[in-house]
């Protein structure tokens, strides 16, 4: 674990001067390097690990959210496994709230279909609704977020709330549709 942990700090320390470069159009290294921690969360079976690497990714979007761009497939792929692993899951989410509360106008240029992906099993895979219900309070803070030029995240929300409302739990659908009716009462269509 020890072991993990101290290779994980050496691919931090090295991706942090590349985080605070601003990429080009043909170089899209923030992706390059954040990958890592996907591939070693993946592999990875040892919890305690997993956990570390979401504080790690916790510390790299509060210091470079608005800066991660293609770095953002890869947080997104460590949150969307963490929305299956149970003993994980509740940090997962705080993050995945932070994300789309704070960050959401960064990562909408850049990789919203991972961030609708994890939307989804986040809402999918509780069981107990907690969870389910409080990201679907997170779909006005998205809404509020777009503008009429951002169509094709548009149609991505709309299938997202029509994916999750699949959801077998009559509380969690029921919220779903109000917060639907209230976006489309706010934003029009």
């Amino acid at each position: 674990i020890d072991i993990a942990k101290n290779i994980l700090n050496v691919i931090q320390s090295l991706s942090t001067p590349f985080l605070q470069k601003e990429e080009t159009s043909k170089m899209h290294h923030k992706g390059t390097f954040l990958i890592t921690y996907y591939e070693i969360f993946e592999t990875q079976e040892n919890m305690e690990v997993k956990a570390y690497i979401l504080d790690i990714v916790r510390y790299l979007i509060e210091k470079f959210g608005d800066k991660l761009q293609s770095g953002w497939e890869a947080i997104m792929q460590v949150l969307i496994g963490s929305a299956q692993q149970p003993k994980l899951i509740a940090k997962a989410l705080e993050i995945f709230q932070e994300v789309v509360i704070k960050n959401f106008i960064y990562i909408k240029d850049y990789q919203y279909e991972f961030l609708f992906n994890a939307f989804v099993l986040f809402v999918m895979k509780d069981n107990k609704d907690k969870s389910a219900l409080q990201v679907v309070g997170l779909l006005p803070i998205i809404a509020d977020n777009l503008t009429s030029k951002d169509e094709d995240i548009w149609t991505i929300l709309l299938t997202t709330i029509q994916r999750c409302l699949k959801n077998t739990s009559n509380e969690v659908r029921s919220t779903i549709e109000n917060s639907l009716v209230s976006i489309i009462a706010k934003h029009g269509f």
